[in-house]
């Protein structure tokens, strides 16, 4: 199943203290709760046919993310597709021209909301 990564909780913490004399003081502060690294769907097909379903390879689009890196190789790790934008994706193109059906290699880079920096790669079937 498919989880929103888009989503994050959101919340605020009080705290509130009193001392032996009656003295009271209060602290907040806002607190991001993003969802589990694990979580992130990376599709291992994509059929860019037009009909507006999966039709760009992409992961999904996250917060917390900064420093992003995408890159599609073909199979003689020529680069296809490269964009440092999360919410852009490869059309299954190459110069203006389509691509034919076949297993591509991608690599992911990112820097995450807890300060890390994470990769990915793997493969992806173009399916015409």
């Amino acid at each position: 199943p498919r989880v929103n990564v888009n989503r994050f909780f959101k919340d605020k913490i009080f705290l509130k203290v009193e001392n032996s004399n009656g003295c009271t003081d209060t602290v907040s502060t806002t607190f991001f709760v993003y969802p589990p690294l694990e979580h992130i769907y990376i599709e291992n097909a994509f059929t860019p046919n037009n009909d507006q379903l999966n039709d760009v390879f992409k992961p999904l689009h996250f917060d917390g993310v900064s420093e992003y890196e995408l890159v599609v190789f073909n199979r003689w790790g020529e680069i296809l597709f490269k964009t440092n934008n999360p919410t852009e994706g490869w059309d299954g193109t190459y110069k203006g021209s389509q691509v034919q059906q076949d297993v591509y290699i991608y690599t992911i880079t990112f820097k995450y909301s807890d300060g890390n920096r994470y990769s990915a790669k793997g493969n992806v079937t173009l399916i015409r």
